[in-house]
């Protein structure tokens, strides 16, 4: 298992019930994404996971409420639910059942709502834990992964990636345009 070796490298000061709470999240996560093709499977939320905790500690943000948004940020993603709204109460339905502190509950939840680029209609980030996070997810939209899972979403999507007949990769110049407003 991925996680038990997580908390032993961190060095963070997580109690018995966090890293419990942790795993059953992972594999929370792990069954809601299962099968998942859309490019927001499994390995996916582990590398955001990953780069997640080590922008975390370099920034001093709440390594908890930090990988609970990395390990849930898809889970409640519109584009693998019926609606925004759907997929953040299935996230909340998960965090109260497991009796999470309400505080650190509408903190994950609004992390996860305003995680997405969306076009850049979201507002900013209010707080350090949501620009960790946010930097972890738009890390994974770069280089050749980035690219890979482009193409894996468009496949999903039904899309055509290469069209001659309009002069190029629609999808191509999508990528740039969102990697650009990524890091601007």
């Amino acid at each position: 298992m991925i996680s038990t070796t997580i908390y032993k490298e961190r060095g963070d000061h997580l109690n018995k019930r966090e890293q419990d709470f942790l795993l059953r999240t992972e594999k929370f996560v792990q069954q809601c994404l299962a099968g998942d093709s859309s490019g927001h499977d499994w390995w996916h939320i582990h590398r955001v996971r990953q780069m997640t905790l080590r922008l975390a500690a370099q920034e001093r943000a709440d390594s908890y409420v930090c990988e609970l948004a990395a390990l849930l940020h898809d889970v409640a993603d519109e584009k693998l639910n019926d609606s925004k709204e759907g997929g953040l109460n299935k996230v909340r339905v998960w965090l109260e059942q497991n009796q999470l502190e309400p505080d650190q509950i509408e903190h994950v939840l609004e992390i996860i709502s305003t995680l997405s680029f969306n076009g850049g209609s979201n507002p900013p980030m209010r707080t350090i834990e949501g620009r960790v996070v946010q930097d972890a997810d738009r890390l994974d939209a770069l280089g050749a992964v980035g690219i890979a899972r482009t193409f894996a979403y468009a496949g999903y999507k039904g899309h055509i990636v290469i069209n001659q007949i309009i002069g190029g990769c629609k999808l191509a110049r999508l990528f740039i345009h969102t990697c650009t407003k990524s890091l601007s």
